[in-house]
């Protein structure tokens, strides 16, 4: 246990306060594959080009980082916040992501690739569970999104297309709906201002 703490604080010396770009910096690749990375602080850490494969990120903190390029293929992801980071050709593809609560808005750039029924949408990953409060996701097409159980607290819903949408279980409290298209086809415009009553 003691070797594989002093292993760990060994890889993440000099990790954190830089903070990522649209291009991928410097590779500053760290090897994380394997580790149990829970409950980690790695704000505005440079971790381009870094391996997480197969690694356990549970409440950990990415908020502002650099991941360019990084691996994640296998990772565990529950609650993480990726907010504003840089996931430019990052491939979460073999990545789980349901039913994880990821909180992944504003970012920086888009990853490469995501699982079947996530998508990046004005740089915010949307999918099943994700936290996407107070996200700009006006004149988007989310037909057929499975935004399942997902936190849509204060989201800007305007002019966007909802229709065969899975918005059940989720949190739309304080939505912002402005002739939005509802999961059932109809328009907010027409049900009161909301698409509560209409999923």
């Amino acid at each position: 246990m003691i070797i594989v703490m002093l292993m760990l604080t060994s890889v993440l010396a000099g990790c954190t306060g830089t903070d990522g770009g649209a291009e991928c910096s410097e590779d500053s690749s760290r090897d994380f594959s394997f580790l149990d990375m829970s409950d980690r602080n790695l704000r505005f850490a440079n971790l381009s080009h870094s391996d997480f494969s197969n690694s356990i990120l549970t409440n950990t903190d990415l908020t502002g980082a650099d991941l360019c390029n990084a691996k994640f293929s296998g990772a565990t992801m529950t609650r993480v916040v990726l907010t504003g980071a840089d996931l430019t050709g990052v491939d979460f593809s073999e990545t789980e992501l349901d039913y994880t609560s990821i909180r992944a808005t504003n970012l920086v750039e888009c990853p490469s690739a995501l699982p079947i029924n996530w998508k990046c949408i004005n740089k915010n990953l949307v999918g099943h569970a994700a936290i996407l409060g107070g996200a700009n996701l006006s004149n988007v097409d989310l037909t057929g999104a499975n935004l399942h159980g997902a936190n849509l607290h204060g989201v800007d819903l305007s002019n966007a297309d909802l229709s065969n949408a899975d918005l059940s279980g989720a949190d739309l409290s304080g939505v912002y709906w402005y002739d939005t298209t509802c999961p059932d086809g109809t328009n907010s415009d027409d049900n009161g201002n909301t698409c509560e009553n209409n999923l």
